[in-house]
């Protein structure tokens, strides 16, 4: 049996492009999933996450302030995710199903547990898991999309510069 040139890339060691292609990949399912987290808590959802009607949410400028470590902690959810679909080796619409689990465990035990131990309404818990569970699908459906092409990046920043404007028409309905 041949030795394998130690340079070369083999089944466990992937090739630099890849490695690459895996990270843009994961970029572009982070930015799609910042974008459903615009349409629902700046948007759709603004109601349900206000500090008025839950008393114990924090004011919006420290919420404001707080917003990159969501955005971390968002991150490393899709790189799991990714891990996870890459894992199991799933595609189409069991990965929009895989996603939209991930998204449903992740928020039910993030929000219900936090409602044992915070005083938050039901309809938030609710909200918050709606809005794991429609990340999940997005960043499915970007993680295992074709990003050969450029115009799977542009319909990603289309889709959250979108969603943006239509989580902000909606909350200044």
């Amino acid at each position: 049996m041949p030795e394998a040139d130690p340079g070369s890339p083999t089944e466990s060691q992937p090739t630099i492009s890849v490695v690459r292609r895996s990270w843009a990949r994961v970029t572009l399912a982070w930015l799609a999933a910042i974008g459903v987290d615009l349409l629902f808590h700046a948007g759709l959802f603004a109601e349900i996450f206000d500090a008025s009607r839950e008393p114990s949410l924090l004011s919006d400028d420290v919420l404001f302030r707080r917003i990159p470590v969501a955005y971390a902690t968002l991150l490393l959810g899709i790189v799991a995710l990714a891990w996870l679909l890459q894992r199991f080796e799933s595609t189409g619409e069991s990965a929009l199903g895989f996603g939209a689990g991930a998204g449903l465990v992740v928020g039910a035990m993030g929000f219900g547990g936090l409602w044992t131990a915070v005083d938050i309404t039901g309809l938030l818990v609710v909200a918050g898991t709606v809005v794991l569970v429609a990340q999940g699908i997005a960043a499915a459906k970007v993680l295992t999309s074709e990003l050969g092409t450029r115009p799977l990046s542009y319909r990603v920043v289309a889709f959250v510069l979108s969603a943006f404007l239509v989580g902000q028409v909606a909350a200044n309905l």
